[in-house]
């Protein structure tokens, strides 16, 4: 699922579809044929499947965005102007333009282990990546600048942490750990 424009965005086996969540109705708006890592940017779709991004405009069209054998193993993507792929085995990407960035994390004294998902939009500083290996929210500043760990008081939770989500004014974070979700202040 994907927030887009403030609806809900959901896939499923028949494409991309927006929830507008005052009235429960249900648009269906771009059939997406490839499953793969989505994300939504400005009215487009964007999925990641294997080593290709493919761009879907709200009309249907479908485009190669981008191709590198670097995307391949990706878990999760957000978009912030440029494209953040998260691999599964915690290596970042940033992509412009179709085109790959100089880009790389530092900072981080512990490394990422089994990130599930990354968070960020054009409006956000900074991103947010769930760290599910080390039972910890890292945020980045949008050059890759280590700015901090959130972890619970509780060293043992968060041991099913499945996906994270920010308050659009990044003073709230939402982490679903298993089936209960965790508000905490950011701010």
């Amino acid at each position: 699922m994907e927030n887009a424009d403030g609806d809900l965005g959901v896939t499923d086996s028949e494409g991309y579809k927006v929830v507008d969540l005052a009235t429960n109705e249900v648009t269906p708006t771009i059939k997406i044929t490839t499953p793969g890592v989505m994300a939504t940017y400005l009215g487009n779709v964007y999925v990641l499947s294997g080593d290709t991004l493919t761009k879907y405009t709200s009309d249907g069209t479908s485009s190669t965005w981008a191709q590198s054998s670097e995307m391949e193993g990706a878990g999760s993507m957000a978009i912030s102007v440029s494209i953040y792929v998260l691999k599964k085995d915690g290596t970042l990407l940033s992509y412009t333009t179709g085109a790959k960035d100089n880009f790389s994390v530092s900072g981080l004294e512990t490394a990422l282990a089994n990130p599930v998902q990354i968070q960020t939009n054009y409006d956000f500083d900074n991103m947010y990546i769930a760290d599910a290996g080390n039972r910890r929210i890292v945020v980045l500043d949008k050059k890759g600048t280590f700015i901090k760990e959130v972890k619970h008081e509780n060293p043992l939770a968060w041991g099913n942490m499945k996906g994270i989500g920010v308050s659009a004014d990044e003073t709230k974070l939402y982490v679903l750990d298993g089936s209960k979700v965790h508000e905490i202040d950011l701010k």
